[in-house]
């Protein structure tokens, strides 16, 4: 435990006392984007063998997509995203993170299309060159089963 993140560590404890996430999924403590906070719960949720944390978790994310999305603040968007595709080294939360992150966007279409026509969105696209080759990969590469 003397490697884990404090602030993660937190979190997984206060779930193990209460059986629910009571962090506010908006909300990272200072200095880490939220995305790469979750990310870090889920990672040691997997080390210590919790798989319903780590599955409340990953519902989070979802819920915290759509908003950080929707809302418009390309600023934010791109520190979130960035927190979790420019990393050295991602863990396997990382990277589950990341495909859920692409998973939405695909899931999402029509509005990744109407980002398009936005200068904010563009910026994120170049500032983030992981996100921007993976979501290109996925949203313009057919599905195994599509291809056949």
């Amino acid at each position: 435990m003397d490697d884990d993140d404090p602030s993660c560590l937190e979190a997984m404890l206060l779930w193990l006392y209460d059986c629910k996430y009571n962090r506010d999924p908006y909300e990272a403590p200072e200095g880490k984007s939220v995305l790469a906070h979750h990310a870090g719960v889920v990672d040691l949720a997997t080390k210590y063998n919790l798989p319903l944390l780590a599955e409340s978790v990953r519902q989070l994310l979802d819920d915290f997509m759509d908003n950080l999305v929707y809302s418009g603040s390309y600023d934010d968007c791109l520190r979130e995203i960035t927190s979790i595709f420019e990393v050295e080294h991602a863990s396997e939360s990382y990277l589950r993170t990341q495909e859920c992150i692409i998973s939405w966007w695909c899931d999402n279409r029509a509005m990744v299309h109407g980002c398009l026509e936005d200068e904010g969105f563009l910026e994120l696209l170049e500032a983030c060159p992981r996100f921007s080759r993976k979501i290109a990969y996925h949203l313009f590469m057919p599905k195994k089963s599509e291809a056949e």
